[in-house]
C-alpha cells in the first residue's frame, strides 16, 4: 500500500504546531503532547485515516533506515530520532493493544511523495461504491 508522506506529516504537525504556540522547546516527556494528540485523533477519525497512519507508523518503526526527519514535527527543528520517537509515541497511544512491530514493518507498505489533497482524493475514490451498469436485457 502506498501511503502519502504528506498525510503522515499533517498528523505529526497537528500535534507539534499547537504545542509550540505556547512552548519554546520540545517536552522532556512526550505525554505533554497528549492534549494535541487527542485533538489530532479527532482529525484522523474525521478523514478515516486511522488504518493508513497506523501502517505508516509501523513502517517507520520497523525500518530504522528510513529517514523519519521528513515526516513532520513542524514548529521546531526536530532531529530524526525525535521525530521517530514522536511517531512511536503516537503509535503506542493510539493503538496500545497492537502487537509489537516486527523488523521490516508491515509488508507491502511504502511512503510516497503525494500531496495531502491527492491522498484524500485517492481515498475517496477508493471508498466510493462502484457504479452499477445495467446489463442489456435479452431479447425474446
Amino acid at each position: 500500500m502506498d501511503i502519502s508522506k504528506s498525510m503522515v506529516r499533517y498528523y505529526m504537525d497537528a500535534i507539534t504546531l499547537p504545542y509550540f504556540k505556547t512552548h519554546d522547546a520540545p517536552p522532556r516527556n512526550l505525554d505533554a503532547y497528549l492534549p494535541q494528540l487527542l485533538a489530532m485523533k479527532r482529525k484522523l477519525s474525521a478523514h478515516k485515516d486511522e488504518d493508513a497512519l497506523k501502517l505508516a507508523c509501523e513502517h517507520v518503526i520497523g525500518n530504522p533506515h528510513i529517514d523519519a526527519s521528513q515526516l513532520g514535527g513542524g514548529g521546531y527543528t526536530f532531529s530524526e530520532n525525535e521525530i521517530r520517537g514522536l511517531i512511536r509515541y503516537v503509535w503506542q497511544q493510539l493503538w496500545p493493544d497492537a502487537p509489537a512491530v516486527k523488523s521490516g514493518g508491515p509488508t507491502g507498505v511504502q511512503l510516497v511523495p503525494m500531496s495531502l489533497e491527492d491522498w484524500w482524493a485517492s481515498r475517496k475514490t477508493a471508498a466510493a461504491p462502484a457504479k452499477k451498469t445495467e446489463s442489456p436485457k435479452a431479447a425474446g
